[in-house]
């Protein structure tokens, strides 16, 4: 039976959706909007978001230099290519004759990406695209042009720091221009989310993963709070549903062998408007080859079977430590196996995953 406010109501929705030509309003949320995530390539991380890297969402990662920023990027570059395009599902999950693989732009603002870098890291040049813009006006169109068309499934600005206005690059070095960069980037956050929320609501698969780099910066004289600051004003802050802070490194290795350098990254995933805030996450990367690891490989089986002993699906029976799926005299033995057995890897990656953030 319809009561006033009931006709009210879809008097309301029918108005909206037939002034905008789209189902702007609705009185339930269409699936399309769940959030769907794509892996980050670090199994610790994929933790601490909650299963992965959101779709269709802001992410800020912001540290200081030489703390992996750029390196997660790569990662996510890389594990996006394992995603169906039309689904946003994981390659083992669809059809392999239909599967086509995700694709990643990466805006090099700073000019400083390094393709041999990014190879060891699995970065394919057949899929992704690199643009090296001129200046700020340039990168933030070209950014906004992608969300728009949804060409590219995730898109990293590298970085925000180092997005300069044409005005700054015209003008005499004399001259000053107070709060220009930030009221610049405060603008590309409100286009870049405009622009986001779109391609989200127009496609059946959503809009893509933006992820943004950007370096720390420190307030001078203060005493109490945090003097860090991100470059570029708060609009980034508002609009991100991510922000990850980037930790110091520290070398596990001797830097000057040539056998063997491991260095451990981290840091904490400060704001998270799709799963749990404030979560720590800590991996291990080779700089150079390694007798367990090559070069820019990550130590996903450490993570894997720390997680696993947390939450029970590893333990120790009659002096074997492992699971149902296979066992191993210690726990370095099973981690062995781990690293030379692809599938169980993959099949143990996603149940501990599924067990630590249901």
């Amino acid at each position: 039976m319809m009561t006033d406010q009931s006709e009210k109501i879809e008097a309301f929705l029918e108005s909206i959706n037939k002034t905008y030509k789209s189902d702007v309003v609705g009185r339930s949320i269409s699936s399309r909007y769940g959030v769907k995530r794509f892996s980050t390539g670090v199994h610790a991380l994929d933790v601490s978001l909650g299963g992965g890297w959101p779709f269709g969402r802001i992410g800020i990662v912001a540290g200081n230099e030489s703390t992996g920023k750029t390196l997660l990027a790569l990662k996510a570059a890389t594990a996006i290519l394992n995603y169906d395009r039309d689904t946003r599902l994981h390659k083992d999950e669809v059809d392999p004759e239909k599967f086509s693989p995700c694709a990643a732009l990466f805006v090099d603002v700073e000019g400083t990406f390094d393709s041999v870098w990014a190879k060891k890291h699995g970065w394919d040049e057949a899929v992704n695209v690199i643009a090296r813009p001129d200046y700020a006006e340039q990168a933030i169109d070209i950014v906004d042009f992608a969300l728009r068309e949804n060409t590219f499934d995730l898109i990293i600005v590298d970085s925000i720091a180092a997005l300069t206005p044409t005005k700054e690059i015209t003008d005499s070095a004399e001259d000053w221009q107070v709060g220009l960069a930030a009221r610049l980037v405060n603008k590309a956050m409100r286009k870049w989310s405009a622009s986001l929320n779109k391609a989200s609501q127009e496609s059946d698969r959503g809009g893509p993963m933006l992820l943004c780099l950007n370096q720390v910066r420190e307030k001078i004289g203060i005493m109490y709070g945090d003097p860090r600051v991100l470059p570029g004003g708060k609009g980034q802050l508002f609009a991100s549903s991510l922000i990850l802070w980037t930790k110091s490194p520290k070398v596990l290795d001797d830097p000057t062998s040539k056998t063997s350098a491991l260095v451990q990254l981290g840091g904490v995933v400060k704001k998270n408007k799709t799963y749990i805030p404030n979560l720590e996450f800590m991996y291990t990367m080779a700089l150079t080859d390694t007798e367990d690891y090559l070069v820019g490989e990550v130590d996903n089986d450490k993570s894997i079977v720390k997680v696993g002993k947390k939450f029970g699906i590893f333990n120790r029976k009659t002096g074997e430590f492992g699971c149902d799926e296979m066992r191993g005299r210690t726990e370095e033995i099973f981690r062995s196996h781990l690293r030379t057995n692809k599938d169980l890897t993959k099949l143990l990656w996603k149940r501990v995953l599924e067990e630590a953030i249901k």
